[in-house]
């Protein structure tokens, strides 16, 4: 789990940059990484935006709302998991 926190940042920041740069292929293969793993390690918000941007025509993904949300998943993950661990 601690591995999956630690990637978070750079794997929203590899999904932002995919986005503006309208890398659709690297987008979609961003998005299914986080994706995957939000499944494995039971973050369901993250996996439930990352599913809604992927099942939205790339180019009506909007880059500067999907990151914030990921943002705010991330981190409301992120808490969730220090107060289970402590």
């Amino acid at each position: 789990m601690g591995t999956f926190t630690s990637m978070l940042e750079s794997r929203i920041e590899r999904i932002g940059t995919a986005l503006n740069r309208l890398d659709e292929e690297e987008g979609r293969v961003a998005m299914l990484s986080l994706m995957a793993s939000a499944a494995m390690v039971g973050a369901a918000r993250l996996h439930a935006v990352v599913d809604a941007a992927l099942t939205t025509p790339f180019s009506h993904v909007d880059s500067d709302t999907v990151v914030k949300v990921l943002h705010l998943e991330a981190h409301r993950f992120r808490d969730a998991f220090k107060a289970l661990a402590t």
